[in-house]
């Protein structure tokens, strides 16, 4: 007898190795990347005393990234792309205005602007003098941006529509007397000038700049609130986070070690993979014949479920038959009682109609009656009449 017994013995150990090496890397890449992105975000915000987290700090860059790519494709690389957001922050702080709602209005422009031949210059005004307009109006946040798509859309198709000009009109009163003044016209004249097609981008951008001056004196009167202070030391500090990108360029460190985490996570994946496969094989063979028997099990649940669901429906079909018995008798007692309505209102309507027919007979009756009485008192006067002159007669002749 060798005393074997029949026991199988698997060994279940797997080689990790691998991939406790790759995980103990990841550790120490991330807590490097994240170590040198906050020595970077805390070396440049600490000039500006501002406790901005690195999150926001990268949001406020990624915003900066993508307005100075979009001013670099408005510009076509003709212009500094640094130059332009310079004066857009300008135009925003003048206009107490989000710094990329001013750009992303510019921008939309730049398309209609560049078609009819204007220099990054004068686009640049245009943006200026359409934001100190609408700060003279007072026009800020919904009212801002309603009243810049009006013009937008006028600029882009070419022409003011009603529509848009009624738009400028009600909220961009300043810009309207901009255009009114530079055609010589009152300021509901633009009103038939946009009824004839007459506003054209070229008449609405050269009036709003030939009075860039007078628009940006008006502004710098009007008095700054608390909201706007916020909103300028906002538009900086985006512009400080801009720049100390361009310096550091932690952006694209950020990129870069993201880069590195997805590479590592890949590498990290195949072992355990075939750590979960394995794993996955073993416990199927462990678990087959309890998962065949919890199966008949589930068959057997879901057979008196079926069969339970079966009489469920049963009771409801009977139930919904009986609702319809109900129906049919509320439906022939309504119809009796219609009935009954019906022959009620024909009952009122011949009382009626006899009740007048009576009272018409008794008018009829009475009227005759009145003539007869004054064919009595027209005889009776007729007699008087008569006495009256016999008694006169005899008068005479006595």
């Amino acid at each position: 007898m060798s005393g074997y017994d029949g026991t199988v013995v698997i060994n279940t150990s797997i080689e990790t190795r691998g991939y406790d090496k790759g995980l103990k890397a990841m550790e120490v890449r991330t807590a490097a990347f994240s170590q040198n992105l906050g020595g970077l975000l805390k070396r440049g915000m600490a000039g500006l005393g501002l406790g901005i987290t690195a999150a926001e700090a990268a949001k406020m860059s990624g915003i900066m990234t993508d307005l100075e790519s979009r001013a670099r494709i408005a510009s076509k690389g003709l212009a500094d792309t640094g130059m332009i957001m310079e004066r857009l922050r300008e135009i925003a702080d003048r206009a107490y205005s989000p710094l990329e709602a001013t750009a992303t209005a510019f921008m939309n422009n730049a398309t209609s602007l560049n078609a009819l031949g204007y220099s990054m210059d004068q686009q640049l005004d245009l943006a200026d003098a359409m934001t100190n307009a609408l700060v003279v109006s007072g026009a800020k946040g919904e009212t801002f941006e309603l009243v810049m798509n009006a013009v937008n859309r006028s600029l882009a198709i070419g022409t003011m529509k009603a529509q848009e000009l009624d738009i400028v009109l009600k909220y961009g009163g300043a810009a309207a007397e901009a255009m009114a003044k530079s055609l010589g016209v009152t300021v509901n004249r633009p009103r038939e000038l946009a009824k004839d097609g007459k506003l054209t981008a070229e008449v609405i951008s050269n009036s709003l700049i030939s009075n860039l001056e007078d628009l940006r004196a008006k502004a710098d009167e009007m008095p700054a609130t608390i909201g706007d202070a916020i909103v300028r030391l906002r538009n900086q500090m985006l512009i400080t986070v801009g720049d100390l990108n361009k310096s550091f360029g932690f952006e694209q460190k950020a990129v870069q070690g993201i880069d590195s985490l997805k590479n590592i996570l890949a590498e990290a994946q195949k072992p355990l993979e075939n750590m979960i496969s394995l794993g996955t094989t073993l416990f199927a063979g462990v678990m087959g014949g309890k998962a065949l028997m919890a199966a008949g099990n589930f068959v057997k649940v879901k057979a008196g479920m079926a069969q339970a669901s079966i009489a469920e429906a049963q009771a409801e079909r009977l139930a919904l038959a009986a609702s319809g018995e109900a129906l049919k008798t509320r439906a022939a007692l309504t119809s009796a009682k219609l009935k009954d309505v019906a022959a009620s209102q024909a009952s009122s309507q011949a009382k009626l109609k006899a009740a007048r027919e009576e009272t018409l007979a008794a008018l009829e009756e009475n009227q005759t009656a009145r003539m007869a009485t004054a064919a009595k008192v027209q005889k009776i006067q007729t007699t008087i009449a008569e006495i009256q002159a016999t008694r006169q007669s005899a008068a005479a002749k006595m």
